[in-house]
């Protein structure tokens, strides 16, 4: 995706009064969410890796998930980022570990080229983006994920 944004995004509610909020998906009731448990063991969180230089962008920020209209419905949060600061450009071949709240950014590459790039979520899912993901033949999308088509 362009543009700053997290991979945990709000959804779109529909009120009794037939009016439309947004809200953070919820993470599962039975599992404890993503963290840093101690140096080199992480609960959760999700995984990138890139053989490009500076083809991805994270920062050390993690939106609220309380924070009701924070975020865009697609997890978009470009309004944030004159507050969280400049952000890390990742070297190549970093495999690098964050939680699903954690601002991140994908960098046009300057050069043509090939770009090898992957992207591992080690926990509890609420949305599956169809076109976006590749899905595990092997395993099925568990119940209750919302699956979401198109861009």
């Amino acid at each position: 995706r362009k543009g700053l944004h997290i991979e945990r995004p709000e959804i779109i509610e529909q009120q009794a009064n037939g009016e439309e909020s947004c809200a953070f998906s919820p993470a599962p009731e039975n599992t404890s969410s993503e963290h840093f448990e101690e140096p080199d063991r992480y609960k959760g969180g999700i995984y990138i890796c890139s053989n490009v230089k500076h083809a991805n962008k994270v920062w050390d920020a993690l939106v609220d998930k309380n924070a009701k209209g924070l975020v865009e419905p697609d997890g978009g949060c470009e309004h944030l980022r004159k507050f969280i600061g400049v952000g890390t450009k990742l070297p190549e071949n970093q495999l690098v570990w964050m939680t699903d709240r954690t601002p991140r950014e994908e960098i046009a590459m300057k050069t043509s080229g090939h770009q090898q790039y992957f992207q591992v979520v080690a926990s509890d899912i609420s949305v599956w983006y169809e076109n976006c993901y590749t899905q595990n033949p092997l395993v099925s999308i568990p119940e209750g994920v919302k699956i979401i088509k198109g861009d």
